[in-house]
């Protein structure tokens, strides 16, 4: 009966009972719902990858199409090639419409002076750069197709 006693009036630094251990479970449960909040955030990213994926998939199968002429010994060139094109091609897409919604341009102010002033937005320099990409991996591709099966245009802007 000494032991119940002195397991009572344990002191404080010392591990709990199960009966003290149940707001600890209490606290678990109410910890639950935020968990399944972060879920939903993290199912609706996906949402929008797994969409962004098959619109790569629909461009990747319009470009195979296109290039299906292409000899076969530089044909494991080209798939690599016509993969980030169709890349490049959603992502110009994407920014192509925040640029639309946002403009070129945003107002800038340091931290120091009041001055405030226009700037080259980020996208719109991420835009080029993709841009020229791009036009150079489709210029490639076009290249490499047989002289009579040059079906882009850039073969016509040469001539």
């Amino acid at each position: 009966m000494t032991k119940k006693t002195a397991t009572k009036t344990e002191k404080p630094g010392s591990k709990p009972e199960k009966p003290e251990a149940k707001p600890k479970t209490t606290a678990a449960r109410a910890r639950k719902p935020a968990a399944k909040k972060t879920t939903t955030a993290k199912k609706s990213k996906t949402t929008v990858k797994k969409v962004q994926k098959s619109r790569e998939e629909l461009e990747y199968d319009r470009l195979n199409k296109l290039y299906k002429d292409i000899p076969e010994n530089k044909r494991s060139l080209v798939d690599g090639l016509i993969h980030q094109a169709a890349r490049l091609r959603v992502q110009l897409d994407d920014l192509w419409e925040d640029l639309k919604k946002k403009g070129n341009v945003e107002p800038f102010q340091q931290k120091n002076d009041g001055v405030t002033f226009d700037r080259e937005r980020p996208e719109s320099k991420i835009f080029i750069q993709s841009d020229k990409n791009y036009l150079a991996i489709i210029k490639k591709l076009d290249e490499m197709l047989p002289a009579k099966e040059a079906k882009t245009g850039f073969s016509k802007l040469d001539d």
